[in-house]
């Protein structure tokens, strides 16, 4: 008979990995929104100007995507310090 604390460990693991992935699936739908946008956001089109399209909401989103994705790659990061 299996003891009842592997039960609550496996539970435990569980939950971490879908959470994990739960974050790793915000990453990848900020990094499809930012990749959809960035060629219009740059160079815009024959009838867009950007900066009348966006706003400072818009900035803002996109900043918060990119800071999260920062905060979760950069504990991963080996630098040469």
């Amino acid at each position: 008979m299996r003891s009842p604390e592997l039960g609550v460990d496996y539970v435990c693991r569980a939950k971490a990995r879908l959470a994990a992935l739960d974050a790793l699936f915000a990453l990848a739908a900020g990094s499809r929104m930012l990749r959809r946008d960035r060629e219009l956001a740059f160079y815009g089109a024959e009838d867009l100007t950007p900066s009348g399209f966006y706003t400072r909401g818009d900035a803002a989103a996109a900043r918060d995507i990119a800071r999260q994705t920062v905060a979760a790659v950069e504990p991963h990061v080996v630098t040469g310090k």
